[in-house]
């Protein structure tokens, strides 16, 4: 319900609106349920499809065609609801004054080797409004960091698809997903080496497709050859043995799994559920 922020004096609007950065103008509008609030004029957005973040000391921002972005010379208050990368990020680096400077909205969320920790990800579900729905991680600048899938789902609630590359997972990250009572997941891609996951057993993997809506997709995916791609072929050839079906990788109405490596690009799937 909208704050009758708008009954307040016309003289303390006008100044509200003085010392309110473009987003806190905007935020203020959203309150009160219209643009009185914020006299003389409405605050306008300006839309951009995505947003590059680049932290090193000092935040660096760049637009769709990669040329920086200047807030102190934008009049409409920037705002991207498609795809927003961050790079480098850590949990201080998000406290900066600049993220006060644009509206974050996205579907996709890009962390590039970034410090990653379970309150990094509750901040940017803050600063994003819960409002991603596809994240995609690419190394993480801390090694020991084991990500926690069901805190992440936990913190992006409309979460559809993730793909991890060469960042590590907890050991317990299929039991970890299948204990969330709500889990809109679709995708799951991880790319990996025998440094960012721990093998598992066919019934576990198999308890776990089970449980995962109809058209959900497990990827793993080894760039190269290395020791966990021996793993992958012996858990192929038990998953042979149970009732999964060979192919179906374009047959989205199905629950599959993928492996692609050097040694096996095969696909599975689950009877019709």
């Amino acid at each position: 319900m909208p704050y009758p922020i708008a009954k307040l004096p016309y003289g303390l609007r006008c100044r509200l609106s003085d010392l309110s950065t473009h987003l806190e103008r905007y935020n203020l509008q959203i309150a009160a349920g219209g643009a009185s609030i914020c006299p003389p004029s409405l605050q306008a957005l300006k839309k951009t499809l995505k947003i590059s973040c680049e932290y090193h000391e000092t935040w660096s921002f760049y637009n769709n065609s990669q040329t920086p972005i200047n807030f102190q010379h934008q009049t409409r208050l920037l705002f991207c609801d498609n795809e927003i990368t961050m790079a480098g990020a850590t949990l201080q680096s998000l406290e900066s004054e600049d993220f006060k400077s644009f509206l974050m909205r996205p579907k996709k969320l890009n962390l590039e080797d970034c410090y990653l920790s379970k309150s990094l990800l509750s901040k940017l579900s803050a600063l994003t409004n819960n409002s991603v729905t596809d994240v995609f991680f690419w190394y993480a600048t801390n090694d020991d960091y084991k990500l926690n899938l069901a805190d992440l789902i936990t913190s992006f609630p409309k979460m559809e698809s993730i793909a991890v590359q060469y960042v590590s997972l907890s050991k317990t990250w299929m039991a970890d997903l299948l204990k969330l009572e709500q889990n809109p997941l679709m995708k799951l891609q991880i790319v990996t080496s025998e440094k960012h996951l721990t093998p598992f057993s066919v019934h576990d993997l198999m308890v776990f497709l089970r449980a995962q809506q109809s058209g959900f997709h497990l990827y793993f995916i080894l760039m190269s050859s290395n020791k966990i791609e021996s793993f992958f072929v012996s858990l192929s050839s038990e998953l042979h043995k149970t009732e999964l079906i060979a192919g179906g990788e374009m047959e989205s109405q199905f629950t599959r799994i993928t492996f692609i490596c050097p040694k096996l690009d095969q696909t599975w799937h689950l009877p019709n559920q």
